[in-house]
């Protein structure tokens, strides 16, 4: 957070007790944690927000907890007409629990006050379009029912999916199939969606199974210039060390595609891998040089 100068960051499943997010920060100043853990005091589920307190300093800031373990509300004042208001949550893998959870959220964002410009980061179990899944499938109509209920209460709109409307990308790879699902989102007033960007899905570095949604909000009345996208040049193309690297890359795919296909080794699923990994290692190479 400090490193990206990341304001605010939501995390779900956080499987901390009541207290322990104390530590945590008596361990690390920059960290302001927003705890609300499992309200029967296991280490399994909550979630939470991270303020970075070098960025934070002289903001208002207040924090309230709508779901015990599952949702919780953190409003950041920025400017005299300029505020942050973010919704957390983290929902349940029971279906039925999920369908419950989806309309208590609802509710409880209808009777809250200042509901107008709401944005939702959560991790959802659940996806409305199959394309977020792969293999493709749809998830039970009666959770997509009542997940579009809860998107409508805050006029919402898929920031990714808004900015990147024929990418697929996912954010959760199951260790038990292989199969992926994009079902960490976040989204935005669609009012306010000119006021986000550089909406990208980044990897965690393996310290979360699941990825990462980032985004950057723009500045009040401040109109967006968009960085400059980065593109892999052709002397990079032809740059010894990344071409070795890159062969040895491709070499491993063509032996994984010539065994026999599995939910974990379908020949689209170790194609994203393999050009996740070369993209990353292009970047890296590209730093060095």
């Amino acid at each position: 957070m400090r490193r990206n100068r990341i304001l605010l960051m939501g995390v779900q499943e956080t499987k901390l007790r009541e207290n322990e997010h104390l530590e945590l920060m008596e361990q690390n100043k920059v960290l302001k944690i927003y705890n609300n853990p499992d309200p029967k005091g296991k280490a399994a589920g909550g979630e939470a927000f991270l303020i970075n307190n070098d960025l934070a300093r002289n903001k208002s800031i207040s924090h309230e907890i709508l779901i015990k373990g599952k949702a919780s509300r953190i409003m950041i004042q920025l400017g005299p007409n300029d505020r942050l208001n973010i919704i957390n949550a983290y929902t349940p893998n029971n279906e039925k629990e999920k369908i419950e959870f989806f309309k208590q959220l609802t509710r409880k964002i209808r009777e809250l006050k200042d509901n107008d410009d709401i944005i939702l980061m959560a991790d959802f179990n659940a996806v409305i379009e199959s394309t977020d899944r792969l293999p493709q499938r749809r998830d039970d109509p009666r959770i997509e029912e009542t997940l579009e209920k809860l998107i409508n209460q805050i006029k919402g709109v898929d920031g990714w999916r808004e900015a990147n409307p024929e990418k697929l990308d996912y954010t959760f790879t199951s260790k038990s199939n292989g199969s992926m699902a994009r079902i960490d989102r976040i989204y935005v007033n669609k009012e306010a969606k000119k006021n986000y960007s550089n909406w990208e899905i980044d990897t965690t570095l393996n310290l979360s199974d699941h990825k990462i949604i980032t985004v950057f909000r723009n500045k009040e009345n401040t109109p967006y210039i968009g960085k400059s996208q980065w593109k892999m040049t052709k002397d990079l193309v032809e740059y010894k060390p990344f071409k070795q690297k890159t062969g040895e890359i491709l070499a491993e795919l063509q032996e994984k595609l010539i065994e026999e296909g599995t939910f974990d080794k379908n020949p689209q699923h170790l194609w994203l891998k393999a050009k996740e990994t070369i993209t990353r290692v292009a970047m890296e190479m590209d730093k060095k040089r």
